[in-house]
């Protein structure tokens, strides 16, 4: 199964997806962290426009994609990820889900480096970070453990 983690900058992607990938590790289920700034950092690629910024997401999903073909993975992509396009176009293959995070903080609504972003429609759920980080890893944990067991995501809005 893929996680992906996406919202605006400094809503917690990375940081919910570090505490995600604890609690798989702690359970005995194998999982792997892809963050995008890291991923940046791999690929050398330092380009913040829509060009780069697509790059990034293709870059994160492509491994992702190679790491899943084994099911008792668990994959986190904790990116980014503005254009909704790509984005349902991941959640085409199956597998997938959509978490978009988003925050009141300060801090994240004054990133100068705040891209256009698109947010999702429809099957996700919806993950407020100003919530406390157990919570939210809850949320996401028992949405995971569902689509798991049911093999398709549900959409959640609001409320949580």
């Amino acid at each position: 199964m893929i996680i992906l983690l996406t919202g605006q900058p400094n809503s917690g992607k990375t940081t919910l997806g570090k505490a995600l990938q604890d609690l798989f590790v702690r359970s005995g289920v194998v999982s792997v962290l892809i963050d995008g700034d890291k991923l940046r950092e791999m690929t050398h690629n330092y380009d913040y426009s829509a060009v780069g910024r697509e790059r990034n997401m293709r870059d994160a999903i492509a491994i992702a994609m190679a790491l899943d073909e084994s099911e008792r993975t668990m994959i986190i992509i904790a990116l980014v990820a503005p254009y909704r396009a790509i984005r349902e176009g991941l959640k085409e293959f199956g597998g997938v889900l959509e978490c978009y995070l988003h925050t009141n903080r300060v801090h994240a609504i004054k990133d100068k480096r705040r891209p256009i972003y698109e947010p999702p429609v429809e099957n996700y759920v919806d993950v407020d970070t100003d919530l406390p980080l157990a919570r939210c890893v809850k949320i996401i944990a028992d949405e995971a453990a569902r689509n798991i067991t049911s093999s398709k995501t549900t959409t959640i809005r609001g409320g949580l």
